[in-house]
């Protein structure tokens, strides 16, 4: 059962820094209620607020993973012996785990207050968690690789900084993406910035909740799905390597 003691001490560790833990769940939900309160335009205007809002809350679990990781590399701790004994699966299952439970915990509480304040979605919640977890495990597995390179917490903020950085500013978010080289695969042009899942999340979220349009759902889902398992893949194989390293120092 060691997946289960390593998951149990990850737990142990969020809820000793209840300060972290509650931003990390609460600000989404919060800037969701005081938007829907302020905000002139009601629905219309949210329809255009929420998809971006719900972004960066998924990649808020970039930061929970990398740091919290990377404390662990840097103070040597029960928590990272564990870790050192457990194969590579079991070791991002179980610190992954919480990380990501507490990111959609998130995202649940900021489609509720929304949903308080006036939001309905036109299209399917069903979809809108997919995608949401999907993309929030892809963050994750970012996170994975910052931490796998991070040997201090204060370096894997900066890092995760940049990672965030080139998510929003080349997936379309905060400014019209940007063209670059791209192949057609199976009748569709694949660009460079298709790598981030961010831009897959931001049109399928805009799409769904401001007209209900699933069309883009299958193509989009199946993208964020193998970027989720190409990052987690490659960042739980890099940690692992690093969380072995540090455990032998």
């Amino acid at each position: 059962m060691r997946f289960a003691a390593l998951a149990r001490l990850a737990w142990l560790r969020q809820w000793r820094d209840p300060a972290s833990l509650a931003l990390s769940v609460l600000t989404a939900p919060c800037f969701a209620l005081l938007y829907g309160l302020i905000a002139p335009g009601g629905e219309q205007a949210f329809a255009g607020y929420l998809p971006s809002l719900l972004v960066f809350s998924s990649i808020m679990a970039l930061f929970g993973a990398a740091m919290a990781l990377a404390r662990e590399r840097a103070e040597p701790s029960l928590l990272l012996l564990r870790m050192a004994q457990v194969d590579g699966v079991a070791l991002v299952a179980g610190f992954a785990l919480p990380q990501l439970l507490i990111n959609l915990l998130s995202l649940a509480l900021t489609l509720a207050a929304a949903s308080a304040v006036g939001f309905q979605s036109n299209g399917s919640l069903f979809a809108v968690g997919a995608a949401c977890a999907l993309a929030s495990c892809a963050s994750i597995g970012l996170g994975l690789l910052v931490a796998a390179t991070a040997k201090s917490v204060s370096r894997a903020f900066l890092s995760a900084s940049v990672v965030m950085f080139l998510q929003l500013l080349f997936s379309g978010l905060l400014f019209p993406r940007p063209s670059g080289p791209s192949v057609a695969v199976a009748g569709h042009n694949i660009s460079l910035w298709d790598l981030l899942p961010t831009t897959h999340l931001h049109l399928l979220l805009g799409r769904l909740l401001a007209t209900g349009d699933g069309a883009l759902a299958s193509p989009r889902l199946l993208a964020l799905a193998l970027l989720a398992a190409l990052f987690v893949a490659v960042g739980g194989l890099l940690l692992t390597r690093a969380i072995r390293k540090s455990a032998r120092a």
